[in-house]
């Protein structure tokens, strides 16, 4: 017997006209049959069928893939098929929305502040500004929307889309593989100028491509000077999130958790590029210098290195159990984000639930990176920390892995926690100075 508490978290309606011969029954009978779903139908204007399918109680987590087979099943019966609503696309849009905010947000903020160290105030006006793609973002809103600048938000995730093609796409990488393959063609030309004269046409395209790639508008204002670490790479990720980003932009009627799911991870992908270059600029101040916590147990240190031709940001921190057990918590590819993350679980273990709450409203503010160390260094520091960490890492351990790791591991962002002893500290630490020097 089918349960009588329905689970309406998730829920599909249709719109139905189904073929000649078929009726209203039919689709209850498929309704019946699935032992998945339970279902409601009726009948208006004559002929227009509004089915409504729900998962049965405790079957939720299978209801996506008995909805799609549903669909399945009514588009072999049906002259008209149409989404009414859908609870999950709705939970799904909601997700996306949150993730769009965040990732556009530190976009525009990257592309502001490197213009704005740079240039100066004057900046939007003297090397961005386009007055035919410029909207009035401020028409008919609240008079405190006035009082604020954030000149990007005049222009739209189009237009970003557009900076990424035309500045990402064309960085000093392409370009030196572009005259590599002129250098190249210079070679076969020598040899082969009587045999294979067309070798010169080739050679001259090369130049023309290399020509345009250089030609920007903004003159003397490098793209290489502003981001190190974006990548051809992200034009590529960048396309395939902005298809993805315009099924939630115009409300597509259905949206898969195997669509999220992408979206989400090339979402964090392209993120931790753009929080790479926000972490340079912040935490690094675009200096060589590391940043440097020194603590009583747990020592800190972020600093930049070159790794496959881009700048990254690699994260040690060291932690000192007892005068024998000393750990070592790594993460390639860190972020000012990382520092938070671990610093918020070091302050929720230790019980230290101000210095949480504080972090937790200004870690989205790299730019505090002096205030950021003070308050972990008042973590790390604190009695109760210390104390804790002596009886207790294991707790620790467990709480990296369940809210850390596991989360960075979908990114597959090079990551471990292990114990070393002293020798070993001192030959990482050798090693890291060396390869900094090298790159």
């Amino acid at each position: 017997m089918r349960s009588q508490i329905n689970n309406l978290q998730y829920h599909t309606s249709f719109i139905l006209i189904v073929k000649e011969g078929y009726d209203k029954g039919l689709v209850e009978k498929l309704i019946e049959s699935n032992p998945l779903i339970e279902g409601k139908i009726d009948t208006k204007f004559n002929c227009i069928l509004f089915p409504t399918i729900y998962p049965i109680t405790g079957r939720e987590k299978k209801f996506e893939q008995a909805k799609v087979n549903f669909i399945y099943q009514l588009y072999d019966i049906s002259d008209y098929i149409s989404i009414l609503f859908d609870s999950q696309t709705v939970n799904y849009m909601q997700e996306i929305s949150k993730i769009i905010y965040n990732l556009e947000r530190e976009f525009r903020a990257l592309i502001e502040i490197s213009f704005l160290k740079q240039k100066g105030k004057g900046w939007y006006k003297n090397f961005y500004q386009d007055n035919e793609k410029e909207k009035n973002r401020l028409d008919k809103r609240p008079d405190v929307i006035k009082k604020i600048y954030n000149p990007l938000d005049n222009r739209d995730f189009v237009d970003l889309s557009n900076f990424v093609k035309k500045n990402v796409s064309t960085s000093k990488n392409t370009i030196f593989q572009k005259l590599e393959s002129v250098e190249s063609l210079f070679e076969q030309y020598r040899e082969e100028a009587q045999s294979y004269p067309e070798n010169l046409t080739l050679i001259q395209e090369k130049l023309d491509e290399i020509k345009k790639a250089t030609d920007h508008k903004n003159q003397g204002l490098s793209y290489n000077n502003l981001y190190e670490h974006l990548t051809p790479a992200l034009a590529i990720e960048w396309k395939e999130l902005y298809d993805k980003r315009n099924l939630w932009a115009h409300n597509y009627c259905l949206f898969t958790s195997e669509e999220l799911n992408r979206f989400k991870y090339l979402s964090k992908i392209v993120m931790r590029k753009i929080r790479t270059e926000i972490t340079l600029l912040s935490f690094l101040n675009d200096e060589d210098k590391p940043f440097i916590i020194s603590g009583d147990l747990v020592n800190l240190k972020l600093y930049k290195m070159k790794s496959e031709g881009t700048t990254i940001c690699k994260l040690k921190i060291k932690i000192s159990v007892d005068s024998d057990d000393n750990r070592l918590l790594e993460v390639s590819k860190a972020t000012y984000s990382d520092i938070i993350k671990i610093s918020k679980i070091f302050a929720e273990f230790s019980d230290n639930t101000d210095y949480a709450r504080l972090l937790g409203n200004i870690g989205s503010n790299p730019f505090l990176s002096e205030i950021i160390r003070d308050t972990i260094i008042s973590i790390i520091n604190s009695d109760k920390f210390k104390a804790k960490l002596k009886v207790d890492f294991e707790s620790l351990k467990c709480k990296l892995d369940k809210e850390y790791f596991n989360e960075i591991k979908q990114e597959k962002v090079k990551n471990f926690i292990k114990k070393i002893d002293k020798k070993e500290s001192k030959m990482d630490d050798d090693l890291d100075t060396l390869l900094q020097q090298i790159f």
